[in-house]
């Protein structure tokens, strides 16, 4: 038998895919609210700004509103985190954190500063460590003024909102230099009322354009109600506009392109009327007077529902148009008294041509109520989406608390978790089936208390020469302690673990907790939903329950032999010189499954040396030897070939010593595309954007297979 060296090739996921993830944060733990206001991406690290309730400093009872602004590394761990004075701009069009003459800026209104009117703009600047830089205030007319927030062009900053008592209601812009100072502010007005002023941004001319939403005013003539795109030169004046009439939503979005097209969202086709139109995208030429397409997004059934609201757009690097946003989806929804619809988040990548590529809905478990009673699934929104440098996607927006948000309220709960979501570029997610609707909760993979696991644990002690190899697993069958099933657990002191004999103790999984029965009752013995801070009490006498774990750092550090990313918890006692201990959700603990959580004082001499799954080991202790490198009876060649360049979009290069006479492409769905042979240059100009495995063959021989990205 060989080793398998390329482990990698095969089983571990693309660099691009391993820092996916899905989380949710509550950063108001004592407050119902958590709103998302901002998303800002760069080339290493995620930042948001958010909504919460702050103490007023003065009186401990009494909460105002008040501002969050939090750093997270590329796997979603918060690194650095700030409250600010200043709560952020409406959630229907967030954009209130951007990066200006290298500084973070974050924008609202503030609680504290003096204030005209109750809406001057106050703009809070950090270093990119959070470190506050100072503050600035930006007064308003005397008119109530509505902030939609800030967005840099060049070399310049534009804060942009609408005053809201006036008629003809009109938008105002904000141009300011790189020294803070106004360069001028315009208004701008269609006739009507206008409800959103929003997306400045660069024209391929030269120019700027942005968006407005129009309605009617009460009173007045009914003028149409629609989107107005404006362009407008650098001094602020206005050279050309474009009105789309539309009943929709009323939440603009524009998007110029690089070519100097013009994408924005609609709810009807220009004509007819289609009755159940579900929401599209268009695209108006650069001239801005003849539109070129419109593309509906899919409305599946009507029992289904489907209806998109798009809350942001972006154009990918190889000129895909991505947008975000909610739609109502019920067909996993349990039927409940008033009816009521959950939303859902969802991405969607559309072609230069108005060719949807991909539409994932992103559905999250519902674990916090009945479900005989409430929805299975929250309601959820992405309201923000950007582009990493390697292609993947990184989105944000809110997770309701309760599926029925309005009941969540109204019982007195806490409404939102802000949601970091981050995708490949097809949006998939390590760890959740690729659907057309991910749903995301815990899968099979991660589960522990499963009879297709074993693993191996190094037991020491006091003497430094003696030690033994322990192995455990679970029991195939179930025991019944009303009202839960339980697995036992099952150990053998025989390498590599044959006899294996009973422990008469009891476990079983759910909600990512692992529970221990007990005639005295079930107790809790791993929990996987603590955050940074949390304290996990011991479920046994025998550690002093005045000194319970406490969760001092999580992360998605450890990746296992094949490919999957498992959240890390590092737990720290409260004793004297206590040892950390480490939980892997899906493993136990790297100390060992039942030490990880019996006491703090034994961990520096038990580990865990090696895991599998289905007898394919996936972890194994850096520091051991004993673990059977070999994951399979089933001996393969290491390819004999590499791809160049690989992503590639339209043709690859095979680059090998060996004749072939035969390619074949296998898509992540398993089918296969055998190509034709005629050099070691393949086109693949036909191929679907997504992830294959590509095969070489000469005269039926298989070259091996190796991974490959079609963009």
């Amino acid at each position: 038998m060989k080793y398998l060296t390329f482990i990698t090739f095969y089983l571990c996921s693309f660099s691009i895919q391993a820092q996916t993830f899905h989380k949710l944060y509550d950063f108001g733990q004592n407050t119902y609210e958590n709103d998302f206001n901002g998303l800002l991406v760069t080339n290493d690290m995620i930042y948001t700004s958010s909504n919460v309730w702050c103490l007023n400093g003065l009186n401990d009872s009494l909460y105002r509103h008040c501002g969050m602004v939090t750093k997270y590394d590329f796997h979603g761990n918060v690194l650095e985190q700030v409250s600010t004075d200043t709560f952020s701009p409406s959630s229907y069009k967030p954009n209130s954190i951007q990066i200006f003459q290298n500084k973070i800026l974050v924008s609202g209104y503030s609680n504290t500063t003096p204030i005209q009117n109750g809406r001057n703009i106050v703009i809070y600047t950090y270093d990119k460590n959070l470190q506050n830089q100072g503050i600035l205030a930006f007064p308003s007319l005397p008119s109530p003024f509505i902030h939609r927030g800030i967005w840099v062009v060049d070399s310049f900053l534009y804060l942009l909102g609408e005053y809201v008592q006036t008629f003809p209601a009109k938008a105002e812009i904000l141009k300011i230099d790189k020294n803070f100072d106004i360069v001028w502010r315009k208004q701008y007005d269609a006739g009507s009322a206008i409800i959103q002023c929003s997306d400045i941004q660069k024209t391929n001319d030269g120019n700027l354009a942005f968006i407005l939403t129009v309605d009617h005013t009460a009173g007045v003539p009914p003028y149409p109600t629609g989107y107005k795109i404006v362009k407008i030169n650098l001094d602020g004046d206005t050279l050309k506009s474009y009105f789309y009439d539309d009943p929709g939503d009323r939440i603009d979005q524009l998007l110029v392109s690089k070519d100097g097209h013009f994408y924005f969202n609609a709810f009807i086709a220009p004509e007819p009327f289609e009755f159940g139109s579900s929401g599209r995208i268009m695209k108006l030429n650069p001239k801005m007077d003849s539109l070129l397409w419109s593309c509906e997004f899919p409305m599946e059934d009507f029992f289904a529902g489907r209806r998109y609201v798009i809350y942001d757009m972006i154009e990918a690097k190889n000129g895909d148009i991505i947008a975000c946003g909610n739609t109502l989806d019920h067909s996993d929804r349990f039927e409940f008294p008033d009816g009521y619809l959950s939303t859902n988040g969802f991405i969607i990548r559309i072609s230069p041509n108005g060719v949807i590529k991909s539409l994932k809905l992103y559905k999250n478990r519902q674990n916090l109520f009945p479900l005989a009673t409430n929805e299975k699934f929250r309601s959820s929104n992405l309201l923000s989406i950007k582009e990493k440098e390697n292609g993947d996607l990184i989105a944000s927006g809110i997770v309701y608390y309760e599926a029925n948000f309005v009941l969540a309220d109204r019982l007195g709960h806490e409404t939102t978790h802000l949601w970091l979501l981050s995708t490949d570029s097809l949006g998939c997610v390590v760890g959740y089936p690729c659907n057309d609707i991910v749903r995301l909760y815990a899968t099979s993979p991660n589960k522990l208390v499963t009879p297709n696991v074993r693993w191996t644990e190094k037991h020491r002690f006091f003497d430094p020469n003696r030690e033994v190899y322990k192995h455990f697993k679970f029991s195939k069958d179930s025991v019944f302690y009303s009202p839960h099933y339980y697995r036992e657990l099952l150990t053998s002191n025989d390498d590599p673990g044959s006899n294996f004999m009973g422990t008469q103790r009891y476990f079983r999984e759910e909600n990512n907790r692992i529970f221990e029965y007990t005639p005295l009752g079930e107790r809790t013995v791993f929990d996987y939903n603590l955050g940074i801070g949390d304290i996990f009490k011991h479920p046994y006498s025998l550690t002093n329950a005045d000194w319970p774990l406490r969760v001092y750092q999580t992360s998605d550090s450890i990746l296992l032999l094949n490919g999957e990313k498992r959240k890390v918890m590092t737990l720290l006692g409260a004793g004297f010189e206590p040892t950390p201990t480490e939980w892997v959700e899906g493993l136990g603990s790297t100390n060992g499954f039942l030490v990880g959580y019996e006491s703090s004082f034994n961990v520096g001499r038990l580990s865990l040396e090696c895991f599998y799954i289905n007898d394919t080991l996936v972890y194994k202790n850096p520091q051991s030897n004993t673990c059977q490198i070999i994951i399979s009876t089933k001996e393969i060649d290491k390819p004999q070939f590499s791809i160049f360049p690989n992503p590639s979009k339209n043709e690859i290069s095979i680059q090998t010593d060996i004749e072939f006479d035969q390619v074949i492409f296998y898509s992540i769905e398993g089918k296969s595309i055998k190509k034709p042979v005629h050099s070691n240059q393949i086109q693949i100009d036909e191929l679907p954007t997504g992830y294959y495995i590509l095969e070489l063959k000469s005269k039926g021989k298989s070259l091996g297979k190796r991974k490959f990205v079609k963009i």
